[in-house]
C-alpha cells in the first residue's frame, strides 16, 4: 500500500489525533512551517498572546507541545518535542499506550539515526529493518505498508520517519554535516540555494582551533553556523522555520521530502 491507497482519515463522530513526536524543541519550529506549508494552522502562537489550545479531550496543550488543525474532519494534530532519540523511543511507547483513551489516527515519530552518510548505501535498505525490529518490540502485530510505515491491529497507523538522505545526494557536500539528522536535510537545502554561503561555512569550520575530523562535527554545527552568520538576529527557532517561508528552499525540501516518501504520506496520514 502506498500513501495514496491510504485514504483520508475517517475521523467520525469520536475526536480523533495524530501525535508527531520530534526529538528536539529547535525541531518544533521545521515541523510548525512544514505543517503550515501543508495548509494546518497553529492553534496557539506564544508571540501573539491567547489562551494555550485545548486537545479534543478537553486538555489544556503543555509540556511545549504544538497543537494544530486542518480541514474540517481532520484530526486534530499534536507535536511534541522528545529532547533526545531514546526519549522520543519512550515517548512513542507511551502515545501507543494512551489510543485506548484518546483514539488516534496516526503517531508519527522522527528520528534521527547520526549515522555518517554513506554514498554506495541505500537509506530504505539500511534503516528499515532496524525501524520495524524497533516497532515490533512495542507492537508485534504492526503490519508492514511499506516506507517505514506499518497499521496496527485498531487500524491506527505508525510512521516512522528517518532522515537519511537519498543515495544520489549522499555524496560529501560543502556545508552540509555527514551525519543524517534534520539538520542536515535543511543544510542540503541551504547550500543548493546559497552555495557561496556554503562554502562560508564549510571554511569557517575547517579553520576553528578546536577543528575536529569533519565526520565527527556536530550537526547544529553546520545549521546555527548558517543562522549566525546570516540570521542572528533572528534567532534558532525562527531561523528554522524561515527555511519554509524561503520559497527557493522550500521548493528543494518538498522535493526531498518527496523523494523520501515523507511529503505524500504526511499529505494522507493529516488527510490533507
Amino acid at each position: 500500500m502506498n500513501a495514496a491507497e491510504m485514504g483520508p482519515p475517517e475521523v467520525g463522530r469520536q475526536p480523533s489525533q495524530v501525535v508527531i513526536l520530534c526529538e528536539g524543541y529547535y525541531d518544533r519550529p521545521f515541523w510548525r512551517g512544514w505543517l503550515e506549508a501543508l495548509g494546518l494552522q497553529s492553534l496557539y502562537d506564544p508571540q501573539k498572546g491567547g489562551q494555550r489550545p485545548v486537545d479534543p479531550w478537553k486538555n489544556p496543550v503543555v509540556g511545549g507541545e504544538f497543537a494544530f488543525q486542518g480541514q474540517s474532519g481532520t484530526p486534530f494534530v499534536r507535536l511534541k518535542p522528545c529532547g533526545s532519540d531514546a526519549r522520543t523511543r519512550e515517548a512513542l511507547r507511551t502515545v501507543l499506550a494512551w489510543r485506548a483513551k484518546r483514539p488516534t489516527h496516526a503517531i508519527i515519530a522522527a528520528l534521527d539515526w547520526n549515522k555518517i552518510a554513506e554514498p554506495t548505501v541505500s537509506s530504505t535498505a539500511d534503516t528499515a529493518p532496524r525501524l520495524e525490529n524497533f516497532l515490533r518490540q512495542m507492537e508485534p502485530a504492526a503490519k508492514p505498508l511499506g516506507n517505514n510505515l506499518w497499521q496496527l491491529d485498531d487500524g491506527a497507523y505508525v510512521y516512522l520517519i528517518d532522515w537519511t538522505l537519498v543515495p544520489s545526494a549522499l555524496t560529501p557536500q560543502a556545508g552540509v554535516p555527514r551525519k543524517n539528522t534534520l539538520e542536515r536535510l535543511v543544510c542540503a537545502c541551504l547550500a543548493e540555494t546559497f552555495p557561496s554561503l556554503a562554502q562560508a561555512v564549510e571554511k569557517w569550520l575547517a579553520t576553528r582551533p578546536d577543528m575536529q575530523d569533519a565526520d565527527d562535527i556536530d550537526p547544529k554545527g553546520y545549521a546555527w553556523s548558517y543562522m549566525a552568520g546570516w540570521k542572528a538576529n533572528s534567532g534558532c527557532d525562527y531561523f528554522f522555520r524561515q527555511v519554509w517561508q524561503t520559497p527557493a528552499i522550500r521548493q528543494r525540501l518538498e522535493r526531498k521530502l518527496t523523494e523520501l516518501g515523507h511529503w505524500q504520506t504526511l499529505c494522507s496520514l493529516l488527510g490533507e
